[in-house]
């Protein structure tokens, strides 16, 4: 009983996790897409508030679209860089760590085990087959 008890809410700390992760996964991705709009929509914004005296023309607005259609790619690749940058450093201090580590003394490990099997030695049988066969 309490077996099953603690596997109940096992599973659901689980399944509420997996939730939690997808909807984080979702709202990251949503972000990334809405990222180009809502940047044209600020820099648009702020050049009428920045400019009140300044007519926003359709020269002005079809070059900055194409500009930022350009850089739209780095825009979104940018917090993966920055996210892949920080697992690179970790891994190097890791491995920096451990190759910074003092050797084991040699008379602490006992190279020669005496209770040792060979493979070849290992014997073990398999069950019968049976004449019925399940796919």
């Amino acid at each position: 009983m309490v077996v099953k008890l603690v596997g109940l809410v096992t599973t659901r700390i689980l399944i509420s996790s997996i939730r939690y992760l997808g909807w984080l996964w979702g709202l990251t991705n949503f972000t990334f897409e809405v990222q180009p709009l809502l940047i044209c929509l600020m820099v648009f914004g702020l050049y009428t508030v920045a400019n009140p005296g300044e007519a926003l023309t359709a020269d002005k607005i079809f070059v900055s679209i194409a500009l930022m259609h350009i850089i739209q790619i780095p825009m979104v690749a940018l917090p993966w860089a920055v996210v892949n940058a920080v697992k690179m450093a970790v891994g190097v201090n890791r491995i920096q760590r451990f190759l910074n580590c003092e050797e084991v003394d040699p008379g602490t490990v006992d190279a020669e085990v005496e209770d040792r099997r060979n493979i070849l030695e290992l014997r073990g049988r398999w069950p019968k087959p049976t004449s019925e066969v399940f796919f």
